[in-house]
């Protein structure tokens, strides 16, 4: 394969040929070279050492071979080839060849080539195909090759040997190498275990390699093979070094001795067949396959050093490997054994310097340099369907320098064949343009599967583009870093996150991150640090860390941080643990920030010392739930008050009054959280933090008049109690974004044609020019919106091509790659230099950005809401693309009248659930929902009186129904149930000791564990009243838990049931009666996790069932200049495949009646019902719409 043009960023040709072996008439004038087919060879006799050689009459030394490589024919040959055992080959000098310039071919014993060059021949410098170890090159020059400069591979060959178990031992005075055989057939009725010792005499100095080959059996299993056991000793009570099953046309690695004996073991299993052969060889230390000394590897267009089927290992010693053309330096690619390299320069090459993708063994990396390779510096992807057995998966890169390479220093990949131990320690690693260390997972859902230790110690990591160390996620690994020193990153250091997916929440993991050194690094953090996001087998420990003077700040100016702060720490998880660390980072903004987006988690800070004495101070550079409420809290106190002894348990602060450390209000500037009741008069007030309304007795008064001004980003969580209502028209209550806090666009390096949207347009190296859409995705969207104070919808982002001017500009830059850690987009990896190929332009939309908004909790009571305006409100978190409605209601219990919602970058209100057993559906009235870009009024649930209102100009549906919860979604509204509310609380099934009593108006939680105890209680009511159940979150798909409600107090056969597992459709329910019975089975692989409300509620027994059914009635609305009047989706399924939840109902009802829908820009009346399909399930359909007075649109219904 010949590769003529240049190869992309992941590393596959873009053009490739097949070459016809026959020369053109350019090269008539080669002669064809030399051959040797099977030459004379003597056998030298072991006289002490006891090892056999074969040797070559046949010298090649001091020739030049020059212009060789046509043979008779035209045909392209190599210009030394050899069959059979080489000839002695010392100071030739080979080139020019038309094709390969030595290929050798089944020698019969080991071989060296010395003082040679090898070089510019148009093939392979040096071909190899062995059967034989051993071969050695020394002090040889192989270069500018137009293939590969070595190119060797392995195979198997063997004939007829003594049998393993029949022939006797001679000890010290056995001649190697010998081969042994064994042939078992599954017809023998008796099979008899046999072993057999072989040694060398002590003086030699040598040990033994043991080479597996012919294994055939008629077992794939290995825990049902036979077996060869090699120990490290003449006996069993010795070091097993290997346990080797034997199975059909698999190929173990070679097994080396640290002794002058060795046992094999030979253990064989009744009833089946099983044959091999072993070889012994003698050898001083490891008889490796390949062995490169004292030589330079340079600029092959190839690959430097290519091994195909490895069976006992490489050594590259005391050499150069330098620009080499394709995919690395060295390339170990098939088979199995060790790596060694001692003393070497890997520089320069092309696609990397190291790459392995064998099977596995020892590597050990030592005393060497490897630097500025295209490519990643060292790489390990080890190959978990190889047919190659391997023993050791050992792995030591010690004393050496990995520079400049443009993406990782080392990759650390696919893990999962064995156990394995990672010991990166003493190196140094400078000028990265990637990640110096990548830590890639074993992704198997297998809690027992391989686990790795990996060690990071005692390195040097100065001056890189990217991150110093990324472990994301960590999986099944066992990560220390300690004793480092990491300085003038750019881009942040250390990167260590867990994976946020319940399939691995079992899966272990442990990261202890501890005395190291960080200082002078740049970007969004030095530490990102957490584990999994829910689960109890991983964790991390961030500890005795000394950070100073590093400079960490938002890097986009104007837009606010929610989920995502900068902060020289950040945890992202809630099983991790940041203690006796050292702070002092003036030129930070914020030294510990909060990534859990889980309101009730703490985060253990404590006994750190934080640069100074003053808590206000400390705790005003910590970023947490009193800056933004759906963040985990950070425990900061008590905190070390000196920086000399991190061990100290003296010096430790005294205080522990938090909430009295940031006031709520400040003049007129407020945010914070609210404990009690506070109220807010008449006046124009600056919110520049989250405010927090605590549950229970938090409470927040705003009065008539009163203007409360958002900076970008910030909103209001209720758990409590708001009272935001004003009975005068001309003194609503006014939210809206602060625009004193407003910072124009930096447009220096970026702009958009058109303000906000058009032509992307960047400046590089001195010239305006635009990108080329190849590559481009919302990553790079994001960040080009972001640095120019912009936000990105993630709904509306892409331009198509005729939206926009494309015709200025060249393009300057194509396949942008940029990662999270990037904040520049004419910085981020990309083509440069390229072909002007590319015609199609990237066109964006961005928007500018807005305050967070109002939310009423899961918790919140009961809040009126009152002649009030909210507007430019929406985006949630810029950092991730959130938005939310400007008014988000989880739990609608509330007072909504005169409610004006415009001008917001999301949709208007969003109403999660409603309250559904009272008297009379919850009412929304008199409100006006204006020129919001999504919807006007989003309703997730049933139960609900639209009355009077106005829906206009909204860019989605001025009313629109989706009784869907995403997965995150789902997880955050449950999140706001108040799991430490014990009187609230009930844990299944540990807390049921008998029936359950509510009081009327009262209501509880069901909370199940994971636990496999079942239980059947009661749970009633006062006489003529009804229990209510809601299922906020059900049971997952994979647990084997059930929940049955019976409408009487005991299990009869005409007792109503109700089945959580097979029909959440009948649910929110009442109960007929005042009371019900609860099964609870949890089967054998619960997963807890379901909560269920239950309530005491009005029996309205004197109803017609369908008057008690919750339902959804729009009356007198007008909707008008809306893309759709009105829109509902319907679903067939409870959860997705995603995760999603959708809450369906057995009644379905939306009414409209005395409602005007005009002047939509689509479907006055939208109805979809995306997974219908009758053949598979019939659980929901349209039945019938009415919809009155609607003109200038028309109907489509989707099922």
């Amino acid at each position: 394969m010949t590769h003529i043009t240049r190869i992309s960023k992941d590393f596959h040709a873009d053009i490739g040929i097949q070459c016809d072996n026959y020369l053109g008439s350019q090269k008539s004038s080669n002669w064809k070279g030399i051959n040797f087919f099977y030459g004379k060879a003597r056998l030298r006799e072991p006289i002490e050492n006891k090892v056999s050689r074969h040797y070559s009459l046949s010298v090649l030394e001091h020739v030049n071979i020059f212009h060789a490589g046509r043979d008779t024919y035209g045909k392209a040959v190599p210009a030394l080839e050899a069959m059979g055992q080489p000839p002695v080959i010392n100071n030739l000098n080979l080139r020019y060849s038309a094709f390969d310039g030595i290929n050798l071919y089944k020698p019969d014993d080991t071989f060296v080539i010395e003082n040679s060059i090898v070089a510019d021949n148009r093939g392979h410098g040096i071909s190899v195909n062995s059967s034989i170890s051993q071969v050695t090159l020394s002090r040889v020059k192989v270069r500018g090759n137009g293939g590969d400069g070595v190119h060797f591979w392995h195979h198997d060959s063997y004939d007829t040997a003594p049998s393993f178990c029949d022939t006797g031992n001679i000890g010290e005075e056995q001649i190697y190498p010998v081969r042994r055989s064994h042939v078992q057939r599954r017809e023998q009725r008796y099979v008899q275990a046999c072993e057999q010792v072989f040694e060398v005499a002590s003086w030699t100095g040598q040990v033994l390699t043991v080479n597996f080959m012919g294994f055939s059996s008629d077992v794939s299993d290995p825990n049902h093979a036979s077996r060869i056991d090699v120990y490290d000793g003449p006996t069993d009570s010795s070091r097993l070094l290997a346990s080797v099953p034997i199975i059909n046309n698999t190929f173990p690695e070679s097994v080396t001795s640290t002794r002058q004996k060795i046992l094999l073991k030979y253990r064989p299993r009744i009833h089946y067949d099983a044959s091999f052969v072993v070889e012994i060889v003698a050898n001083q230390g490891k008889a490796y396959d390949l062995n490169i000394t004292d030589s330079e590897i340079s600029s092959n267009q190839g690959k430097g050093i290519a091994v195909y089927e490895q069976k006992s290992g490489t050594l590259v010693n005391d050499s150069n490997v330098i620009e080499n053309g394709y995919l690395a330096g060295l390339h170990v690619a098939t088979g199995s054994g060790d790596v060694v390299i001692n003393s070497t320069s890997i520089r320069g090459n092309e696609g990397g310097g190291v790459n392995l993708t064998h099977a596995g063994g020892f590597v050990h990396i030592d005393r060497s340099s490897v630097a500025n390779n295209n490519g990643r510096g060292v790489a390990f992807w080890f190959n978990e369907t190889s047919e190659h057995i391997t023993f050791n998966h050992t792995v030591h890169i010690t004393r050496s320098e990995l520079v400049n390479n443009t993406l990782y220093g080392i990759l650390m990949g696919n893990q999962c064949l064995a156990d394995s131990f990672w010991n990166i320690s003493l190196n140094s690693f400078r000028n990265s343009r990637d990640s110096g260390i990548y830590v890639s997972p074993c992704w198997s859902l297998n809690k027992k599967v391989a686990q790795s230790i990996v060690l990071v110690t005692h390195n040097q990591f100065l001056d890189s583009d990217y991150l110093a160390l990324e472990a994301s996620p960590v999986l099944h690994t066992h990560l220390l870093v300690e004793h480092n020193e990491f300085r003038g990153h750019e881009r942040g250091v250390i990167h260590v996150s867990g994976l946020d997916d319940d399939d691995f929440s079992n899966v272990p993991a442990k990261v202890e991150i501890r005395h190291n050194y960080f200082a002078f690094n740049n970007g969004k953090f030095v530490a990102n640090i957490g584990v999994g996001k829910e689960t109890y087998v991983q964790e991390l420990f961030f500890y005795k860390n000394e950070l100073e003077r590093n400079s960490i700040r938002e890097p986009f100016h104007g837009l606010n941080p929610r989920s995502r702060v900068c902060a020289v720490v950040v945890v992202s998880s809630q099983n991790t643990y940041v203690y006796r660390n050292m702070f002092e980072n003036p030129e930070s903004t914020y030294q510990l920030g909060s990534h859990v987006e889980k309101h009730q988690i703490i985060i253990n800070g404590t006994y750190n010392y934080w640069g100074s004495v003053r808590v206000k101070e400390v705790y005003e550079r910590i970023f947490d739930r009193k800056d933004r409420y759906n963040l985990a809290r950070v425990e900061f106190l008590p905190f070390l008050t000196i920086s000399s002894d991190l061990d100290d348990s003296a010096s430790i602060s005294d205080s522990h009054e938090r909430d009295k450390i940031i006031p709520f209000q400040n003049g007129s500037e407020i945010g914070g959280e609210v404990p009690g009741s506070i109220f807010l008069p008449r006046g124009t007030y600056t919110v520049t933090r989250d405010i927090y309304v605590r549950p229970g007795n938090g409470r927040l008064h705003i009065e008539p008049g009163a203007i409360l001004k958002f900076d970008r980003s910030v909103g209001m969580m209720v758990q409590g109690t708001l009272i935001s209502e004003s009975d005068l028209e001309t003194q609503p209550i006014l939210y809206t974004i602060n625009d004193h806090a407003t910072i124009g666009q930096d447009k220096a390096k970026i702009r958009l044609s058109k303000d906000t949207e058009g032509l992307l347009e960047v400046h590089v190296n001195g010239v305006w020019g635009s990108v080329c859409d190849y590559g481009w995705d919302i990553v790079d969207a994001s960040i080009a919106c972001n640095q120019m104070g912009l936000v990105l919808h993630p709904e509306d982002w892409l331009m198509e091509q005729s939206e926009f001017d494309s015709s200025h500009y060249e393009i300057l830059l194509s396949n942008v790659q940029c990662t999270l850690q990037d904040t520049d987009i004419t910085l981020c990896k990309a083509e440069k230099d390229f072909e002007k190929s590319c015609t199609s332009k990237v066109g964006l939309r961005c928007y500018n950005p807005s305050w967070s908004g109002l939310r009423l909790g899961m918790a919140a009571g009961e809040s009126r809401l009152r002649n009030i305006i909210v507007e430019r409100a929406g985006l949630l978190d810029f950092a991730t693309n959130t938005f939310k409605p400007a008014l988000q209601i989880d739990f609608n219990r509330h007072v909504l009248e005169k409610l004006k919602i415009r001008n917001n970058i999301d949709s208007g209100v969003g109403i999660m659930w409603n309250e559904v057993f009272v008297s009379e559906s919850r009412k929304l009235i008199d409100s006006e929902f204006l020129n919001n870009h999504r919807h006007g009024l989003v309703i997730h649930t049933q139960g609900l009186n639209i009355y009077r209102c106005e829906m206009t100009n909204n860019d989605g549906s001025g009313i629109h129904y989706n009784p869907m919860f995403s997965k995150l979604e789902q997880r955050d509204l449950i999140s706001w149930v108040n799991l430490e509310e014990r009187n609230k609380i009930i844990r299944i099934p540990e807390d049921i000791s008998g029936n359950i009593f509510l009081r009327s108006d009262e209501h509880r939680y069901f909370v199940f564990t994971k636990t496999k105890t079942p239980k059947r209680f009661s749970v009633t009511t006062t006489s003529g009243r009804s229990v209510g159940v809601v299922v906020l979150n059900s049971f997952k798909e994979t647990s084997s838990e059930n929940l049955a409600f019976y409408g009487r107090l005991e299990i009869t056969l005409d007792a109503p049931r109700w089945d959580v597992r097979n029909n959440l459709t009948a649910f929110p329910l009442r109960t007929p009666g005042y009371g019900m019975l609860v099964d609870y089975q949890p089967g054998q692989a619960p997963s807890g996790q379901a909560i269920i409300y239950v309530a005491s509620v009005d029996g309205q027994r004197s109803k017609p069932v369908w008057e008690t059914q919750p339902k959804i009635h729009i009356d007198s609305i007008d909707i008008k200049g809306c893309k759709r009047g009105l829109s509902s989706h319907h679903f067939n399924r409870d959860i997705s495949d995603y995760g999603d939840h959708f809450h369906r109902y057995s009644n379905e009802t939306i009414l409209v009646t005395n409602t005007n829908i005009s002047d939509s820009k689509a479907e006055a009346v939208y109805v979809w019902a995306p997974f219908w399909d009758p053949f598979i399930k019939n659980l929901a359909e349209v039945i019938s719409s009415y919809v009155y007075h609607f003109s200038e649109g028309h109907v489509r219904t989707f099922v």
